[in-house]
């Protein structure tokens, strides 16, 4: 009898802990906004993503940026559906808001912003994204934000890796083009991250630069001009010395006669 009691038990244990790990990742999949930056041409483009959006009917959320750095260019939207608006007539936000939608688990995007930095100098700044009342299945969901840091230069690094990546790996040692390679990669990272500051930017550019500048060539492709011009000089100081030791014989012998 006991036995029985103590197999009920177990069952009973089981089943919570399958039931609290199932709720556990349906909680874990909750709609999130995203964010990614990037600028080109001198135009900075954010774009904004809703991820695991299962189940989501309508909803609201805002975009903010700081209009004394930035200002806006255009506004696209996209998305699976019925009706959606923008408003972008208050400085330094972008809402946005749609019904009917008929939204997947994959990440999809919603609007892509462009922007243009104030004056001539290049600026940076955080744009965020909040919501303002996301629904799935009739009942409002917390949705997480995001920040993304926009505005970044990354001409200098992106210079530094075509440079990089057209280099002959075969006509340098293996460790100093191992160095190149190790900050290569790292340089990538950084110009795909979307939370890249404008300081490990730059310093990413500095490092690869740094790695392509400490490149040394392999022996066998050493320049052998200057060798060539030194045995050509020992050369002929060798046949000079030679010609000048048979004149002071000649002369030598001459005056013996």
């Amino acid at each position: 009898m006991k036995r029985r009691i103590y197999a009920t038990l177990l069952v009973l244990v089981m089943l919570l802990l399958l039931s609290t790990t199932a709720f556990a990742t349906e909680t874990d999949s909750l709609p999130a906004l995203h964010l990614q930056a990037a600028t080109r041409e001198g135009e900075t483009v954010v774009t904004v993503f809703l991820q695991d959006c299962d189940g989501v009917t309508n909803g609201r959320f805002a975009v903010g940026y700081d209009a004394e750095a930035f200002v806006l260019v255009g506004v696209t939207t996209s998305g699976a559906y019925a009706m959606s608006s923008v408003n972008d007539q208050t400085a330094g936000t972008v809402a946005f808001a749609w019904v009917g939608s008929q939204l997947t688990g994959e990440k999809t995007l919603m609007l892509t912003i462009r922007f243009r930095a104030v004056g001539e100098v290049s600026q940076v700044t955080t744009v965020a994204a909040e919501s303002d009342g996301i629904y799935a299945d009739g009942e409002l969901v917390d949705v997480a934000g995001a920040t993304v840091t926009a505005g970044l230069d990354t001409a200098a690094l992106e210079q530094a890796i075509a440079k990089a990546e057209g280099l002959d790996k075969s006509e340098y040692t293996e460790k100093s083009f191992a160095a190149v390679e190790d900050a290569l990669q790292e340089a990538k990272e950084v110009l795909d991250d979307p939370n890249a500051t404008q300081a490990e930017v730059d310093a990413a550019a500095q490092a690869l630069n740094d790695a392509m500048a400490a490149l040394k060539l392999r022996e066998d492709n050493v320049d052998t001009g200057d060798s060539a011009m030194i045995i050509l000089a020992v050369c002929l100081a060798a046949a000079s010395a030679g010609g000048f030791a048979v004149l002071m014989a000649q002369n030598k012998r001459r005056d013996n006669v």
